[in-house]
């Protein structure tokens, strides 16, 4: 479920072993913030790709979908056979979204993510602890139950939080999902809708209609008192008063839960943004900047195809979630410690910007990559991977405008995107394609010479000599990486031209 938008033996080996793993939770969040800051301001170096699930978690997810399929018991056949069909159209789900490269499962990220949630279980011993939760590559800010006790937790939910406390009341209310049966709930109900012979004889009726089905449909629905839009709020609630009472037993503050529902209300709302200033970045002494590239004036056309598909629009109005949650508040109990708060969070929420960079990238949203590494790069001015990023940027937009395929990597301007957004769109379809490979080019060779030894930027600058208004030697430049990283990752991607 989306959140809203989210036996140890005896022996004394195990026992010391289990100390050991907890107390290096404790090294690590000590030495790790000193590390991540000074490593992210000069560089970055993203969490590796997973292309496949791994065979351990193969493994556990599919016997859990042998357990959830031996479980079903309906009292018609046909109804457990749609139900069981169900359940490994989930698993298939998830194992797709794995190999699709949206889980960031070994990083640190997910450990963190990991770490908090154990936290949550040691608290509640009642539970069983069998849930577990990655860091998930998405721009939707927003949590997920996959039903079968896999969590997904979104980077821009990540960045988009203030403390661990409210991670700690997300996955709460995840874990709520999960223990409530909430998943197998819903498909059960699906599955006996699907052969529900009133509503069945009801919807072919209405289908008979030449004018007003989608009325009649309606009608139908709401006479029925179901809608899966409404049956999905009432367990949001249901979720938010148990994970309180999860989220109670810890040593939280207790005023994240509230405070994590304020910032679901505003998630619609552009966090505050410095405006990037083009001529800072792409005025050079061989190409200077033009005035009239940075000329904007928000259109009146809608161009985007604005698509909710897991945002938080289709469930219950925050401010009555946050009602119902002070309601209850008062009768649960305080905790008997107090969470000190570290500077972990902060470090793992800067990483999970970065890592929106590198998804982003990944998955071949060239303009929005663009767009978040300047403005990260605002704060971040030295860092040599948000440089490389930047021109390997530059370089596929100028590819895919060559191409005239420019739409499938980059968005045209919108009146409904926020006016930092929309002007850097305006920016870059302003520019020729002449002048986009010159902008690519300059930006590139103009770098600090210290980027030229990093294995990501230098491969960017290989990219950029194979411009037609280069004047590097792509082969030189070629045999410069291969000499400085033989074993190089990007040694096979070599090629010219080079494919997209």
């Amino acid at each position: 479920m989306p959140f809203g938008l989210i036996d140890e033996t005896r022996s004394p080996s195990n026992r010391f072993l289990t100390f050991m793993i907890r107390y290096s939770w404790v090294i690590a969040f000590c030495i790790l913030p000193f590390f991540v800051c000074g490593q992210i301001t000069r560089n970055y170096f993203p969490a590796a790709i997973t292309d496949t699930v791994t065979a351990e978690m193969a493994l556990a997810l599919k016997q859990k979908l042998e357990r959830d399929k031996a479980g079903v018991n309906e009292p018609k056949a046909q109804v457990n056979t749609f139900l069981k069909s169900l359940y490994e159209k989930q698993y298939e789900y998830l194992a797709k979204s794995i190999n699709d490269d949206l889980f960031i499962v070994d990083d640190e990220l997910t450990d963190y993510l990991q770490y908090v949630l154990d936290k949550i279980y040691e608290a509640n011993p009642q539970l069983p602890a069998e849930a577990k939760v990655y860091a998930m590559r998405s721009s939707v800010p927003n949590a997920v139950s996959f039903g079968e006790g896999t969590l997904g937790f979104t980077l821009a939910l990540l960045s988009r939080l203030e403390n661990e406390d409210q991670i700690a009341f997300v996955l709460c209310h995840e874990i709520a999902h999960y223990h409530l049966n909430h998943d197998a709930t819903d498909l059960a109900h699906l599955a006996r809708l699907n052969y529900d012979k009133d509503l069945k004889r009801k919807i072919d009726e209405a289908r008979k209609n030449q004018y007003g089905q989608y009325t009649k449909m309606m009608e139908i629905f709401t006479g029925m008192g179901f809608s899966l839009t409404r049956h999905s709020r009432h367990h949001e609630f249901e979720a938010d008063s148990l994970g309180l009472v999860f989220f109670s037993a810890t040593a939280y503050d207790r005023h994240a839960p509230v405070r994590v529902m304020e910032i679901l209300d505003s998630v619609d709302v552009p966090q505050h943004e410095p405006r990037i200033d083009f001529k800072k970045y792409f005025d050079f002494k061989d190409y200077p900047f033009k005035s009239a590239w940075a000329q904007y004036e928000k259109s009146t056309t809608w161009h985007a195809s604005i698509k909710e598909d897991d945002s938080l629009r289709t469930h219950p109005d925050c401010k009555k979630r946050i009602l119902a949650m002070e309601r209850q508040m008062p009768f649960l109990k305080s905790p008997s410690s107090r969470h000190e708060p570290g500077t972990a969070f902060h470090d793992f929420r800067i990483r999970s910007d970065f890592e929106l960079v590198h998804s982003q990238f990944h998955f071949k949203q060239y303009g929005k990559a663009l767009f978040r590494s300047l403005l990260l790069a605002e704060q971040y001015p030295e860092n040599i991977y948000l440089q490389a990023i930047i021109s390997e940027s530059l370089f596929h937009l100028y590819q895919y405008q060559r191409s005239h395929e420019l739409g499938k990597v980059l968005q045209l301007p919108d009146p409904r995107f926020a006016d930092n957004y929309d002007r850097f769109l305006t920016f870059i379809h302003k520019l020729r394609l002449t002048e986009l490979a010159f902008i690519t080019y300059n930006y590139t060779v103009s770098r600090p010479e210290v980027c030229f030894d990093d294995e990501e930027f230098l491969y960017a600058v290989w990219l950029s000599s194979t411009l037609d208004i280069s004047q590097l030697d792509d082969q030189k430049v070629k045999e410069e990486y291969m000499q400085k990283f033989p074993r190089g990752r990007y040694t096979k991607r070599m090629t010219f031209p080079k494919p997209k």
